[in-house]
């Protein structure tokens, strides 16, 4: 799990900027601390289910929750990204959702183009916090 996480992010220059905002994060190293803390956080109380990818993975809560995910930059490209989508899918049952830091765009607009839409905005902790989810294709 650890290797997964890692490789889905190392490299990537961005996700400090759209890495959650209320996470002490500086280095490569403290993102995937704190993406394999919270994926503990939910296995403690739920069903979890984590899916490795080559220089990837999906994490779900349940039937119904996509928790995390992540793709190694060299690897975002059509192929890449249709197999990240089939294994979401694959692993989840309709309907499912996501909710991610409104500022994670990147991610959000990614989903929307999936097919899942946005169902809700929330806040936490003075952010924003953004809910799509997908249905039947």
């Amino acid at each position: 799990m650890l290797t997964e996480v890692r490789q889905a992010f190392d490299g990537d220059e961005d996700i400090f900027k759209f890495f959650d905002p209320t996470a002490k994060v500086k280095t490569y190293d403290d993102v995937v601390a704190n993406v394999v803390d919270k994926m503990f956080e939910y296995a403690m109380e739920y069903q979890v289910r984590f899916v490795s990818m080559d220089r990837g993975y999906v994490f779900t809560a349940g039937d119904n929750v996509l928790v995390s995910f992540g793709l190694a930059p060299e690897r975002r490209n059509k192929e890449g990204l249709t197999e990240l989508w089939d294994n979401i899918k694959s692993n989840l049952k309709n309907p499912f959702c996501c909710s991610l830091w409104a500022k994670n765009t990147r991610a959000i607009e990614w989903l929307k183009r999936c097919g899942m839409e946005q169902v809700d905005v929330a806040e936490f902790n003075g952010h924003e916090i953004i809910t799509l989810c997908h249905s039947e294709d």
